[in-house]
């Protein structure tokens, strides 16, 4: 019962880390969410172990990853052309792979992993920044009617392999005119 006490308090701790960074940049699965997600796997992966008996309680860990999966794919948006959400996605998945790390008994690897995890979600973003500027291209789009073209346009620049970084759109009496940072 003490070592099951342990996991739970290492499992909030770690989530607590990376949540911490997430509800830093002010993203969508905060501090709570991190912690929840990797207490909750850390329940499931203990449970499991201890019901299992002859069964594979490696099962249990395949539907965690199904069910963050499902959770994953909630925060996933469609913004101005863009797709927003994957990191954030992906955080919430390698919260229950640590989570499930913890339950396992794996410390080391649950804390090493979290501290990676914590790297590089703080320090690649400027490194990103910096390379999209390197290659980063302005456009602009000038389009009849003053109606909202930016899901067309940002599709236009998607099919042509670009990613759009920022797109903006401007009225006009009889047009607008549509401004797009592109790289790739």
């Amino acid at each position: 019962m003490e070592e099951e006490l342990v996991k739970m308090l290492l499992a909030v701790a770690l989530g607590g880390v990376i949540g911490f960074e997430r509800e830093l940049h002010e993203k969508a699965a905060g501090v709570r969410t991190i912690i929840l997600i990797t207490l909750a796997s850390t329940l499931f992966t203990l449970t499991s172990i201890e019901i299992a008996g002859n069964a594979d309680p490696g099962r249990v860990a395949a539907q965690i990853v199904t069910g963050v999966g499902f959770l994953g794919g909630g925060v996933i948006l469609k913004e101005r052309g863009s797709v927003v959400g994957i990191t954030t996605a992906a955080t919430i998945w390698m919260a229950a792979a640590i989570g499930v790390a913890v339950g396992i008994g794996e410390y080391a690897v649950a804390s090493a992993t979290t501290a990676v995890a914590f790297l590089v979600l703080l320090a690649l973003p400027a490194l990103e920044r910096h390379i999209a500027t390197l290659s980063s291209q302005r456009y602009r789009v000038t389009c009849a009617g003053n109606g909202s073209h930016l899901d067309d346009v940002g599709a236009l620049f998607a099919e042509a392999g670009l990613k759009v970084r920022r797109i903006v759109q401007t009225k006009a009496e009889r047009r607008s005119r549509i401004e797009v940072n592109a790289s790739g």
